[in-house]
């Protein structure tokens, strides 16, 4: 009997029999994820009656906005497998987190002229901030040339100059930086704002740990996207309040620099927005 329990308790844990069923139902499923990635353009395709559902969700102002997705969009690709076939549910999460980010950023600055969005990927958020500042220059920074490539073409923005600009926004790039890129890549943007603009970053709220990485993120379950991630330099990330306060102030000038905290909305619903001046 016990044997038999034991069995039981395997095969419904996919360690007996059921283990090589899972292990070919993954290798159909990604055989056949395979030939879509082969077969699918670089720009989703969208059907028209789902796009005019989405854009109805967005104030009328906002509908004017260009909605090409890139089919190795992350932002994209992993709200799609958290909420399967509902697909109205995943582009409204995906637009209106770009438009939410996009106002917070012009309510920290209405009249800025030049705006980096730093780890922009491929455009969720930078999409929205022509809208936003009509007569703004519009930088975007990210490793994948991929997505720099896809916002050239779509968007019509700038490649970052590495000159000084009004704004940065870092949206969830801090939560993914091992820890000496986390403070290297955190000094670098402060070197990028002038006195009294502002750098703008997210992060998960903070933890009684110092600092905490795993090699795991969104894209990990993804390995099929283009210009995939280096899991060793690309993680998740938590810190503390402390820990970021120690990056901030190492800063050669750090003291020419002040944060707060806004808690009366978040980023994605996840992240804490973190506004760094520079006085």
């Amino acid at each position: 009997m016990k044997k038999q329990i034991q069995r039981w308790l395997q095969n419904k844990i996919g360690i007996g029999e059921n283990r090589d069923q899972i292990m070919i139902l993954e290798k159909k499923i990604a055989s056949l994820s395979l030939l879509q990635e082969w077969s699918m353009d670089k720009i989703i395709p969208i059907p028209a009656g789902l796009l005019e559902a989405t854009k109805a969700a967005l104030p009328e102002k906002y509908k004017s906005v260009n909605c090409n997705i890139h089919c190795s969009d992350p932002m994209f690709r992993y709200p799609l497998q958290v909420h399967g076939s509902q697909s109205l549910k995943v582009l409204k999460e995906y637009f209106l987190t770009g438009l939410e980010a996009a106002e917070f950023i012009h309510d920290q600055n209405p009249k800025a002229q030049r705006i980096l969005d730093f780890g922009g990927g491929y455009g969720r958020v930078s999409r929205f901030l022509h809208i936003f500042f009509p007569n703004a220059q519009i930088l975007i920074n990210d490793p994948k040339k991929s997505a720099i490539k896809f916002q050239l073409e779509n968007f019509g923005h700038a490649i970052d100059d590495h000159n000084p600009v009004d704004i940065i926004f870092a949206g969830s790039v801090f939560t993914h930086l091992p820890k000496a890129l986390f403070e290297r890549t955190l000094h670098q943007l402060m070197d990028t704002i002038d006195r009294g603009n502002t750098l703008i970053l997210t992060l998960h709220q903070f933890i009684e740990e110092e600092f905490l990485f795993y090699p795991h993120t969104e894209e990990s379950a993804m390995q099929e996207l283009e210009d995939s991630l280096d899991e060793s330099q690309y993680g998740s990330v938590y810190c503390s309040k402390e820990y970021f306060e120690y990056c901030l102030y190492s800063h050669q000038n750090g003291n020419s620099f002040k944060y707060s905290i806004d808690d009366s909305t978040s980023f994605g619903g996840t992240q804490q927005y973190l506004i760094i001046k520079r006085l």
